[in-house]
């Protein structure tokens, strides 16, 4: 193994007095982080990686942890990105000291390498008023059952989302789980109060102008149950509760987002599924390299093959025929993708107060077939309410909107996003111009 130029030692191996991968005695830095020792660039000093599933530690461990800290470590713990305690600064002879002083608390050092890691969690329902799912027990139920296995290519990362906020980043997860409640609506249960429509930030729930009774639009509905908890008659209920399931995802330096494959799935099948998709990975990555499970997934053929093999795990709850994860470039944007080319696109209205037009040529002489202003209507209702319009247009047909300036960032995105054209996006005075051509 070359040994990097920044690391003090210019050894690759130390003896150390604990068990990792079933051996002792004297290892090298690959196999030590295996184990959850992770070398330093000072000198015989390692990191010891902590075993924190969901993020939760009880306050014996806590204390323990921190006394270890004081007298092996650097004085402090390091809070990881993924809910973990880790201890800094141990050299290699007091990392048996460590495991010896922390197993009378019952905390375990953390694995790495390829293989599943440890599950993050938000608090989920326990006592987040926004908690739909119990994240925390199952962030402790998959760490029992899945934790240090699997001979993978490359490492399984899992996440529990308690809501659609998804704080635990399951679009980022080789396996992700966000909670979610599907609503139904009773009329007879109803008073037409309005607070539904109210309480519902993505425009899925818009009242009657004369009855105030829900209209329901549930493809823009994120199922987090705020209208649910907004009725004041329990006229919304919840007909369904589950995860929603995504996969293929990861950070790092070339980000893959993950693709939903499937919705409400229950609590009983989320171990069952973990264990068809590793065993899945085990499969397929054999004699790939170093691949995460998603950067297989975006060929489409494994894509395919993948989906087959988890659909009799995921029975009613899969989506019938999702596309496969999508990369998520930070580093470089294609020139050729245009304004409005991606559905990632997003407007960039000019900064620093300057009015400057965004305006496509071939709109120079429009007449538009019709006409709306949306001004003082808050995102995403603004979109709602011109994709209502726009249903009204036949194809080719042109539509002017008068939009506040948060609305010209958001409305023409989300248009493009549709499959619709955008032709102009223009500043007049105090509000904003957007004219859209329905290509659908």
């Amino acid at each position: 193994m070359a040994t990097d130029h920044y690391i003090e030692d210019q050894r690759d191996r130390v003896p150390v007095d604990i068990e990792v991968e079933g051996r002792t005695g004297e290892m090298d830095f690959n196999t030590l982080k295996t184990g959850g020792i992770i070398k330093q660039r000072q000198k015989d000093l390692f990191t010891v990686r902590l075993k924190c599933p969901g993020g939760r530690v009880a306050t014996d461990k806590l204390a323990q942890i921190a006394a270890v800290a004081r007298q092996y470590g650097g004085g402090y713990v390091h809070l990881s990105f993924r809910q973990s305690i880790e201890i800094p600064y141990v050299d290699y002879r007091n990392i048996g000291k460590v495991q010896k002083a922390l197993a009378p608390v019952g905390q375990e050092v953390a694995s790495c390498g390829p293989r599943f890691r440890v599950p993050t969690a938000c608090s989920g329902c326990e006592y987040n008023p926004n908690g739909l799912a119990d994240t925390q027990a199952m962030a402790e139920r998959t760490c029992q059952e899945f934790f240090g296995k699997g001979r993978l290519a490359h490492k399984f990362k899992t996440s529990f989302s308690g809501c659609p906020i998804d704080c635990a980043r399951t679009n980022e997860m080789d396996l992700g789980f966000q909670g979610a409640v599907k609503p139904v609506w009773t009329e007879e249960e109803c008073i037409g109060c309005r607070a539904c429509a109210r309480a519902c930030r993505e425009g899925a729930i818009l009242a009657h102008e004369e009855t105030g009774h829900p209209l329901y639009y549930p493809e823009n509905c994120l199922y987090c149950g705020d209208c649910i908890r907004a009725c004041p008659t329990a006229a919304w209920q919840a007909e369904r509760t589950g995860w929603v399931v995504r996969c293929g995802g990861k950070h790092g330096r070339h980000p893959i987002h993950g693709q939903v494959i499937a919705r409400f799935l229950p609590d009983k099948k989320v171990g069952p599924l973990i264990q068809a998709v590793i065993a899945w990975y085990e499969q397929n990555g054999v004699g790939k390299g170093r691949r995460r499970i998603g950067e297989l997934l975006l060929e489409e053929a494994a894509w395919r093959n993948f989906l087959e093999a988890v659909r009799p795990v995921l029975g009613e709850y899969a989506l019938p025929n999702p596309p496969p994860p999508r990369r998520n470039e930070i580093h470089f944007v294609s020139p050729d993708e245009g304004l409005y080319g991606k559905r990632e696109a997003r407007l960039q209205l000019p900064a620093g107060g300057e009015n400057r037009e965004v305006r496509i040529p071939d709109a120079q002489h429009v007449q538009p077939e019709k006409e709306a202003d949306f001004r003082g209507v808050a995102c995403p209702l603004n979109y709602v309410k011109t994709k209502l319009v726009l249903e009204t247009l036949g194809k080719g047909q042109t539509l002017r909107i008068l939009l506040d300036e948060e609305g010209a960032r958001n409305v023409p995105a989300s248009a493009a996003a549709d499959g619709h054209k955008v032709l102009a996006v223009a500043p007049k005075g105090d509000h904003w111009e957007v004219v859209l051509r329905k290509e659908q």
